[in-house]
């Protein structure tokens, strides 16, 4: 109920006031419009269906990349550091490596992480962590490196800064207010279509349309999960960026 908020209570209402006056006899439903009734569940059930399944796969894809992109931006940080590491100047290596790592911690704090979830905008702090990741890794092209260490370099930054900015904007897209005012639509009808089918006993009444409503929160739960990839009880993980400081740590004690 936590992603309908009062559409999701009035859902629950409209249920629990069809039960009642079904059992009260003030509904009655005739015996030919129930079967026309059913006729009609069947052929909305699959049009239903079939809308759910577009916005569950629409939002499902959105997740994946989001998640996949943060995989991606972790590996370009790591291969970044590992060719800084082939560089002649040691502090420059060593300066390199504290940029990523304070980048990461960033990324990976609980107050940035609450600030997502809340959707807070952190583009500014993240992008002067990534401005002095840039200017460290200027100095390098400034010093006697090699040409294709250099090319390599800049190869591995770019690709960080455009992977971070790809799931910024796949992250910010999110399903249009008129479009969950369709589903929530469709799905009361379908709900209420259900108080037709002429069943005589309360209890099975009641199961069905118990059945009905969890399964109609529960999947626009998961397609809320889905469609804001940092809040929910689904959301995507950053572990990438641990699991990045614990190599680039190892990698840099190795190169001292």
């Amino acid at each position: 109920m936590r992603v309908f908020g009062r559409p999701a209570a009035f859902l629950v209402l409209i249920a629990f006031i069809l039960l009642f006056s079904r059992s009260s006899g003030v509904l009655v439903i005739s015996q030919p419009d129930s079967q026309v009734i059913g006729s009609f569940i069947e052929w909305f059930g699959v049009l239903y269906g079939l809308l759910l399944a577009l916005v569950t796969v629409t939002v499902w894809e959105k997740f994946d990349k989001v998640a996949a992109e943060i995989d991606k931006e972790a590996d370009a940080l790591y291969l970044l550091f590992r060719t800084a590491c082939y560089l002649p100047v040691q502090n420059i290596k060593q300066e390199i490596w504290a940029a990523i790592t304070e980048y990461a911690r960033y990324v990976t704090s609980a107050e940035v992480d609450q600030k997502r979830q809340r959707g807070q905008t952190t583009d500014n702090e993240a992008e002067e962590l990534l401005d002095s990741l840039h200017k460290v890794c200027g100095e390098a092209l400034a010093s006697d490196a090699k040409d294709a260490i250099c090319r390599e370099l800049l190869s591995r930054l770019n690709e960080v800064l455009d992977t971070r900015g790809d799931r910024i904007a796949h992250a910010k897209e999110t399903i249009p207010a008129t479009f969950w005012r369709l589903v929530i639509a469709t799905s009361l009808i379908w709900l209420v279509s259900f108080f037709g089918l002429g069943i005589e006993n309360d209890w099975i009444a009641l199961f069905i349309t118990g059945g009905t409503v969890f399964t109609i929160l529960s999947l626009a739960e998961i397609i809320r999960d889905l469609d804001h990839p940092y809040s929910g009880e689904w959301k995507v993980s950053f572990e990438s960026f641990e699991h990045l400081m614990r190599l680039i740590e190892r990698l840099a004690a190795e190169n001292e």
